[in-house]
């Protein structure tokens, strides 16, 4: 879901196809616009189709060099952070409290791509604005039960995208744990 926020300025009197309404001077209207990016040309790995990660560790490697335009330039965690090159999505659920770990390889030879963990991907002005954490190789964090995002991004425009692997892990606060090494 994208959701863009417009400010209107009053105006004594305003014409509709349907007739005449009034806007009160000095009264401040929003205009929220909420949209859904499910379109048709969505593709695996968009905001409107993020890839689900069903099982932890997870372990997967694409590229950001073939991606449509980006619908995330900047994250309210870093917003003077420059972000506005291609990203991959994935969506992630966790059942109970504990430790996220990502990390991404690939950075180098000219390709920089960055992580960035969010509660949801709802953007404003093409600013995410749910961000959790982000860095440009390496985060991990403490999440409570719930539904989260991990946006794999490329950073300061589109002549940075390139390919990558990105190895996810969750580790329970509660309970035996048990990985590979």
């Amino acid at each position: 879901m994208q959701m863009e926020v417009h400010t209107i300025k009053p105006a004594v009197s305003r014409r509709s196809g349907s007739g005449e309404f009034f806007l009160t001077v000095g009264t401040i209207f929003f205009l929220v616009s909420i949209f859904l990016c499910t379109s048709v040309s969505a593709r695996l790995g968009d905001v409107g189709e993020p890839i689900q990660i069903q099982n932890f560790p997870y372990n997967h490697s694409s590229t950001t060099a073939s991606r449509e335009t980006s619908r995330i330039g900047s994250y309210g965690c870093a917003p003077s952070t420059d972000e506005s090159g291609p990203e991959v999505v994935y969506q992630f659920s966790v059942q109970e409290r504990g430790v996220i770990t990502a990390e991404v390889l690939g950075d180098g030879a000219g390709v920089d791509i960055d992580l960035h963990l969010l509660r949801s991907v709802m953007t404003i002005g093409g600013q995410a604005q749910d961000c959790i954490a982000r860095h440009n190789r390496m985060l991990s964090e403490t999440l409570d039960e719930g539904t989260y995002f991990l946006v794999v991004d490329t950073y300061n425009g589109d002549s940075q995208a390139g390919d990558y692997r990105l190895i996810l892990n969750f580790q329970p606060e509660e309970g035996w744990y048990e990985r590979s090494i």
